[in-house]
């Protein structure tokens, strides 16, 4: 090989060398931008719901004593979840109950339960329809107003958004199709079915031991929600306040000894 051929050898070679670190390299640059435009998005995500975060404030019925279960219940039965039946509007009509409120939702979810022992109360028929209240519609203004730490507004609003968002109900619990629960019941009286008379109002029995069930035992239904604002790609970071924390002293205990104390308290 004659030396003119080797330079031109040498010189092709380094231009290969050359051609494949620049496709490496702008191959690496390339897989590395999905990934710094997901964390810019998680970023932006997270400011959105620093600034809209809201709490919700609940007001309900709720204890730590099974002698105010059972007192507070309409209806106490020992069965098993049948199957889901199906959601509806819990928001009614002002004007005619039996109808829906046209504005706001207020899902609920309908379980058939299948009834094995009646401890309190009476039912016609051992299926019977039980209602979970299972997410809301809210609405949120927002507006650019300045107020002062008293909530006094010092600079009058000169952009108002009405938003409105769904947020899933703190009190929620899937009940499991097939496992056998005690329920403490109340009676709809307008549609027939049965609900939550008091919170907690579900006791799981596993064998011959129950789980008392409620997302107020240790706090837990305190935890934030980030949730989608209707019509709009933002989202919001919903607290629910103002709720308190059950102490649990029914799990864990023997499902007849638990039978054996609603017996008493009836007596």
């Amino acid at each position: 090989m004659t030396a003119v051929k080797r330079v031109i050898f040498v010189i092709f070679a380094l231009l290969l060398i050359l051609c494949s670190l620049a496709v490496l390299l702008f191959g690496s640059s390339q897989q590395g931008e999905p990934e710094t435009q997901e964390m810019e998005t998680i970023q932006e995500t997270q400011k959105v719901e620093e600034i809209n975060g809201i709490s919700i404030g609940r007001d309900f019925p709720a204890t730590n004593e099974l002698v105010e279960m059972v007192n507070n219940a309409e209806l106490i039965v020992v069965g098993a979840y049948v199957s889901f039946a199906s959601s509806w509007n819990m928001a009614r009509s002002s004007a005619n109950v039996l109808h829906e409120d046209e504005r706001n939702y207020t899902e609920g979810h309908l379980y058939a339960f299948h009834v094995e022992e009646v401890l309190k109360g009476s039912i016609n028929d051992a299926s019977i329809l039980v209602n979970h209240l299972y997410s809301e519609k809210m609405y949120y203004t927002e507006s650019n107003a300045v107020v002062d730490e008293r909530g006094v507004i010092i600079i009058p609003a000169t952009e108002v958004n009405e938003l409105s968002f769904t947020v899933r109900h703190c009190l929620y619990i899937e009940p499991e199709i097939g496992m056998k629960y005690i329920l403490f019941l109340s009676r709809d009286s307008h549609f027939g079915n049965y609900y939550g008379a008091i919170e907690p109002f579900s006791i799981r029995v596993d064998g011959s031991i129950v789980t008392l069930q409620s997302n107020l035992i240790n706090g837990e239904g305190y935890d934030r929600q980030i949730v989608s604002i209707d019509n709009s790609d933002r989202v919001l970071s919903v607290g629910q306040g103002g709720l308190p924390v059950l102490t649990d002293t029914i799990s864990g205990r023997a499902f007849d000894d638990i039978k054996e104390e609603i017996s008493e308290i009836l007596q």
